[in-house]
């Protein structure tokens, strides 16, 4: 079994944080120009898997920076609660 250096570890953990950066970024995005998006259509509009979706709507719900507006088709619909989002929130 491969052991990695405490430097190739804070590199890979820094790569990991940055991909969920970006992906929070693409979510924030799509809601600024579409409003109200449920996870399917930010799954399909971002190209995340649903599951990843949620998993940052999740992050960006306890940052309160999204909030479930209200439901539609058994799906809750998000929107931004921050009409400002700045990239250290995510």
């Amino acid at each position: 079994m491969e052991s990695r250096t405490l430097s190739e570890k804070r590199k890979l953990l820094a790569a990991g944080i940055k991909e969920r950066k970006s992906e929070r970024k693409l979510i924030v995005d799509r809601l600024k120009e579409k409003e109200l998006l449920t996870v399917k259509e930010i799954s399909e509009l971002t190209g995340l898997t649903p599951d990843k979706v949620v998993l940052h709507l999740i992050a960006l719900k306890k940052s309160g920076i999204v909030t479930e507006e209200r439901e539609k088709e058994d799906s809750y619909i998000y929107k931004l609660a921050k009409e400002k989002v700045d990239m250290s929130m995510l």
